[in-house]
């Protein structure tokens, strides 16, 4: 009776170290698979952030050149050019304080009263354009109420324009992969980084529905924009996205080729 205990012990005794091994090595089994799920999952993760974060910057920069070129020509001379390249770079003119004024007579003044005197007001130039002549810029005094003061007396004639703009130089480097914009000559900004490729086009679209009696055609803007993640996908390639937006611009403007 005693020697059948003690084998059916010595039994159990080896049945459970046996049971112990197979766990471990199920257990090695199940950890080496939870880790490559999590390096996969963290992984996966990743690059679904690298492309959110090159698809929000190809919007981004998309919808800032949208935005200043909707804004282009506004209450500015229709002989201006408003959008033009130099050197490669986008120039692009913008009134947005709205500050605009033509002249009804011929007067010879240092002083002028304007509907919206507060849009030239903290400025220290406006420019005068005569038709058919180049603008030139005038120093103002001051502005009292809607009362613009000059340093000096002008000749002012009928039709001269007196308004403001800002000159904005978009400036691609291929080389850094960047995108800036300097405004009045200061030193430039970022605006996007890790930009691959960009164009702009702008063509005469004769076919559209909304031209005005006064326009034989719109100009429409294509832009297009390649953006890639700065972390390298497995193959060695970066991960890209591309995105193109086609619109009408708003406003009738000269584009200088």
């Amino acid at each position: 009776m005693s020697q059948k205990i003690s084998d059916m012990l010595s039994c159990t005794r080896g049945l459970t170290l046996i049971g112990l091994l197979i766990a471990m090595v199920i257990g090695a089994f199940i950890l080496t698979a939870m880790s490559r799920l999590f390096t996969g999952s963290v992984e996966s993760f990743t690059a679904e952030e690298q492309l959110l974060d090159i698809r929000h910057t190809a919007n981004t920069t998309i919808e800032r050149l949208r935005n200043i070129f909707m804004e282009a020509g506004v209450d500015l001379p229709l002989d201006e050019n408003v959008i033009y390249y130099d050197n490669g770079d986008i120039i692009v003119k913008v009134n947005r304080s709205g500050a605009y004024y033509q002249f009804a007579k011929d007067i010879t003044t240092n002083e002028v009263v304007v509907d919206n005197g507060n849009a030239f007001a903290g400025e220290n130039s406006v420019w005068k354009k005569n038709y058919g002549e180049n603008p030139v810029s005038l120093s103002l005094s001051s502005v009292a109420d809607n009362t613009l003061i000059f340093t000096a007396e002008h000749n002012f004639l009928l039709g001269d324009e007196l308004y403001l703009y800002e000159t904005h130089r978009y400036h691609y480097n291929e080389n850094a992969n960047k995108l800036t914009v300097s405004i009045d000559g200061n030193s430039p900004s970022l605006i996007a980084s890790n930009i691959n490729d960009i164009s702009v086009e702008f063509y005469y679209d004769p076919t559209s529905k909304n031209v005005t009696e006064a326009w034989d055609s719109m100009r429409v803007c294509s832009l297009y924009v390649n953006v890639e993640s700065p972390i390298k996908k497995k193959s060695g390639n970066p991960m890209e996205i591309e995105m193109n937006k086609i619109f009408y611009l708003r406003n009738k403007i000269p584009i200088g080729g």
